[in-house]
């Protein structure tokens, strides 16, 4: 209609750089993703993520609290934080369709425990109740599994899956 302003493409945000830089093959997955997207017609840029790191402060001390080792102060504090972190992160990610990241940092650990580092891009999602939706994304040159996470936006599951279907349809 005359007036209504004109309605943007569908955007996919790319992790680009950050405190985390995922491994080499998980780096490579993550762009071949981003490609099958824009040849879908979305249009991508980058975007830092500087918040990776208070989600995982936020995260260890809501571990904390629930092993009972947090005061009621601290605990004050961790809930001030996490609503602090979930208004702005969804402020930045308000004209986002898609994020494009890594699922973990690296591929699975053959013999050590996992840790809050290992899935610090899940981390956001988890924080902000955004939709998010790993994708199997191949193997590395050891044969484990690397997994490609696209996020949306609260309320936006639809956009989620469709790029993820996508990505499963390239995929073979």
């Amino acid at each position: 209609m005359a007036g209504d302003p004109p309605v943007a493409p569908a955007g996919v945000r790319v992790i680009s750089e950050g405190d985390w830089s995922p491994a080499g093959p998980l780096a490579a997955a993550v762009e071949h993703a981003a490609a099958v997207l824009q040849r879908a017609g979305l249009v991508r840029t980058a975007w830092t993520a500087p918040w990776l790191g208070q989600a995982l402060d936020i995260t260890r001390r809501y571990w904390a609290r629930i092993r009972c080792e947090l005061s009621a102060g601290e605990t004050e504090r961790l809930l001030t934080d996490w609503d602090s972190f979930r208004r702005h992160y969804l402020m930045a990610a308000e004209h986002i369709d898609l994020l494009v990241a890594p699922t973990t940092v690296d591929t699975a650990p053959l013999h050590r425990p996992v840790t809050g580092d290992d899935f610090v891009f899940t981390l956001p999602a988890s924080l902000t109740g955004s939709p998010a939706v790993t994708v199997p994304a191949g193997r590395d040159s050891s044969g484990l599994p690397i997994g490609v996470q696209l996020t949306g936006r609260p309320w936006e599951d639809h956009r989620v899956l469709a790029a993820a279907r996508l990505l499963e349809a390239a995929a073979g």
